[in-house]
């Protein structure tokens, strides 16, 4: 290849470069759906009707 957009950046191929912050992303996205998750079941739990007490 002898534009080398694909076989050599800074010393290391484009792949290597790519894939920490593709893993990055995929990371970030879970632990914001997860946090979303137990603000939801937070939410749900703080606003549940609770037997015994009057309004």
């Amino acid at each position: 290849m002898s534009s080398g957009a694909t076989a050599e950046h800074a010393g290391r191929t484009v792949f290597e470069v790519q894939l920490p912050r593709q893993l990055f992303d995929l990371l970030h996205l879970r632990l914001v759906a997860e946090v979303g998750e137990l603000a939801v079941r937070a939410l749900a739990y703080e606003t549940r009707p609770r037997r015994g007490r009057s309004p």
